[in-house]
């Protein structure tokens, strides 16, 4: 930010220098043309401009070209100013924070996925062998952790802080009965 303010700071101080600049000029070519008329050189006059009675054109007075130039600067350096005060003040969102997970209980014989969700939208999902933990990367927030085993979902609700490393348990017990007999009717619905 600092070097946007300097930068704008000298744009604007450099315009005034210019003015000032302008104004000996005119001063000076001022006094030129008095002792021009004084000595009477008429045609032989110092003409650099066509104003003065120069042949040239030019496209733009050196001043317009200078001040054009340094509001250009001054355009971007204020641009940058507030773009920098603007991600200065936006509110960062909190880094990610590891989150191990481990599946007590009904232990399945394959891989378990794991799925961490907020808000019905996943927000990281990884897979585990029977008895290790797996890990997954979440920001600071409520979470629901769910586990596939067998044929039974298990999921639980938990806050993740910003601590550096949480350990999260989801306990997946053995099905009730109520869901064993609805598995079994299930099966027996698709089956041959």
């Amino acid at each position: 930010m600092v070097v946007f303010s300097v930068g704008a700071a000298s744009g604007f101080a450099s315009i005034a220098a210019t003015n000032v600049q302008h104004g000996y000029y005119r001063n000076a070519r001022d006094l030129k043309h008095q002792l021009e008329d004084k000595l009477g050189l008429g045609e032989y006059a110092i003409a650099t401009t066509k104003s003065q009675g120069g042949i040239r054109n030019r496209i733009a007075k050196v001043q317009s070209i200078q001040k054009f130039m340094l509001g250009a600067l001054i355009v971007a350096n204020l641009t940058g100013l507030g773009v920098s005060i603007a991600r200065a003040v936006r509110p960062s969102k909190a880094p990610k924070v590891e989150m191990a997970v481990r599946v007590v209980g009904e232990h399945a014989t394959h891989a378990v996925p794991i799925v961490v969700s907020r808000n019905g939208r996943i927000a990281a999902s990884t897979t585990t062998q029977p008895g290790t933990l797996a890990t997954v990367e979440v920001r600071p927030d409520k979470y629901t952790v769910s586990v596939l085993v067998g044929a039974k979902v298990c999921a639980i609700q938990e806050t993740i802080t910003a601590s550096p490393l949480q350990s999260v348990v989801v306990p997946c017990g053995p099905p009730s009965p109520a869901q064993t007999k609805s598995s079994s009717r299930k099966h027996k619905q698709t089956g041959p």
